[in-house]
């Protein structure tokens, strides 16, 4: 059945829409330092170190008060010896030979010696009290450190704030993977549309999470609820775009996941900053308006793409095109139940490799903006917060290009060179890149080095779609997918937290043990992707 094309084109491109807005989650580490930075102002950790600055300055006060008192009164010492001694020769020369001039020199250097007793007790009392300015400040200090030490302890560190990044993403394998049993039963339009719904929600649960400081709350809510709708979101569109172009498989689902990649440049050079500039007075932030805001901002156009979805017709073959004849292989694959495709060897040989290069790209994206910081800093340490914030900002847009075109990339090629071919090429590349960025300290070869990461990471995903496909066919690919996205769950759960255990336990080796355990995952990947083929699975 033959139907035109304008339909189909309007569903990729609203699928696109959608991806667009979901993909914003991969701006996380534009939030990561503010968000940390945020709980050190709300613990106090700002004020008390400010506290501590001016306690210092006044130490340092102090204790030159105190020098000075000691030398006035080792002055005021000499000239008591000093007067002593004259009253001493004064009485003794008048002794001799009495006189009224004698006299009046006596009285005179009585008055001194008297002075020079009265400027003694006072240098005493200057020592004494510069002696408990210095005390006071040094108790004022050891007091600020002490309330520092308990503020610090409720300062949210790294791995506390990935946590936020590791739940949605493990959350949008699970809604994913559930997406995919139930997308038959209720179609793609219900399934994306709450998907932009939850998605939404989640970014305004957050902002109520941060205006009641609550980190648990803030995982419930972006984290579960949040990756809930991403995963109902992101498997909807790839499914459905898929059944429509069953004539580009590889293209059609690498542009509809495109979008995805793309979304960390929307939310990082244009959702993001306006926002936040719209709610930052004095250089504070009401990050809890600012959250309620982006869901709204994010969750109304995905709920209008969502809206355009459903399925193509009964027997539906796009005009043009001539569906290739059954083989053998082909009709067995048809009569493949969704529990022998992922229960096979073949699923679970891509799910490996596919996690793992989920695994060494997710690090980057969540902490590609604090390891370029730290690299410019070194390089450059007058730069200010708000110049290295700009730069890490910069990386992730230009990089979540990289991201989007390489699903649309990779995911073309794979037509031409095959499945398997496309993710050892992925697999392969990016561990010569990750084992080059351990001698890196340029940032702007490390800019490059990551661009190229998420070009890879992005092809992953635009790649298993088609994949999934051409290995255990249209039926059951939209289950069968759902799947395989745990493995973006797993990855979600272990990658970040990997990169913020380096970056909190040891920051000076943080990189280099980041980029080397990329490698080991990325090796451990190519392995299986080369006992991996792109036969069609089948069991009668």
């Amino acid at each position: 059945m033959a139907e035109k094309s304008g339909n189909r084109w309007l569903i990729a491109i609203m699928g696109t829409v959608l991806q667009i807005t979901l993909g914003t989650i991969y701006a996380w580490s534009f939030f990561q330092n503010p968000l940390i930075d945020r709980s050190k102002e709300i613990a106090g950790v700002t004020a008390i170190n400010k506290n501590i600055e001016i306690a210092k300055v006044t130490l340092v006060s102090n204790q030159e008060a105190f020098k000075s008192a000691e030398v006035a009164l080792a002055d005021a010492l000499a000239l008591n010896a000093s007067s002593a001694a004259n009253l001493e020769t004064v009485k003794g020369d008048a002794g001799k030979k009495p006189t009224k001039a004698k006299l009046e020199m006596i009285t005179a250097a009585e008055a001194q010696l008297a002075a020079s007793e009265t400027a003694i007790t006072e240098a005493n009392t200057n020592k004494a009290n510069a002696e408990n300015s210095v005390k006071a400040s040094e108790a004022s200090i050891t007091t600020e450190e002490a309330k520092l030490v308990d503020a610090n302890k409720m300062v949210w560190n790294n791995k506390q704030v990935a946590w936020i990044l590791s739940f949605a993403i493990c959350f949008l394998g699970i809604g994913a993977m559930i997406g995919g049993f139930i997308l038959p039963k209720f179609g793609p339009r219900k399934l994306a549309v709450t998907g932009a719904i939850l998605y939404g929600l989640g970014w305004i649960l957050g902002g109520l999470a941060l205006g009641m400081n609550s980190l648990p709350f803030l995982y419930i809510g972006l984290g579960v609820i949040g990756g809930i709708g991403l995963g109902l979101g992101y498997v909807t569109p790839v499914a459905t775009a898929a059944k429509w172009f069953p004539d580009r498989k590889g293209f059609i689902t690498g542009m509809v996941v495109m979008g995805f990649g793309l979304g960390a440049l929307f939310m990082s050079k244009v959702f993001g900053p306006i926002i936040m500039d719209m709610f930052t007075t004095d250089g504070v932030t009401d990050f809890q308006t600012a959250f309620i805001v982006i869901g709204l901002v994010l969750g109304i156009p995905g709920i209008i793409a969502g809206m355009t979805f459903k399925n193509p017709p009964a027997g539906y073959i796009p005009e043009g095109w001539t569906p290739p004849a059954a083989t053998a292989s082909s009709t067995a694959q048809s009569n493949l139940t969704v529990k022998q495709s992922i229960t096979s060897g073949p699923f679970w040989k891509i799910w490996f490799f596919f996690f793992c290069n989920i695994t060494a790209g997710i690090m980057f994206i969540g902490f590609q903006s604090p390891l370029l910081q730290d690299l410019l800093k070194k390089q450059d340490g007058t730069l200010d917060k708000v110049a290295l914030a700009g730069a890490g900002a910069t990386l992730i847009a230009i990089s979540s290009l990289f991201n989007g075109i390489g699903r649309f990339f990779w995911g073309g090629l794979s037509d031409k060179i095959g499945r398997a071919q496309a993710f050892r090429l992925i697999l392969g590349t990016q561990l010569v890149v990750f084992l080059l960025l351990t001698v890196v300290s340029s940032p702007i070869i490390f800019s490059i080095l990551v661009c190229y990461i998420l070009l890879c990471y992005g092809g992953g995903f635009g790649t298993a779609p088609s994949f999934v496909t051409t290995v255990f066919g249209p039926k059951v690919m939209a289950v069968v997918y759902g799947t395989l996205l745990t493995a973006w769950s797993v990855a979600g759960l272990v990658g970040p937290q990997i990169a913020a255990y380096f970056k909190d336990n040891n920051p000076a080796t943080a990189a280099n043990n980041t980029f080397l355990t990329g490698a080991a995952f990325l090796a451990a990947g190519l392995i299986v992707a080369f006992m991996t083929n792109n036969k069609e699975y089948g069991k009668e």
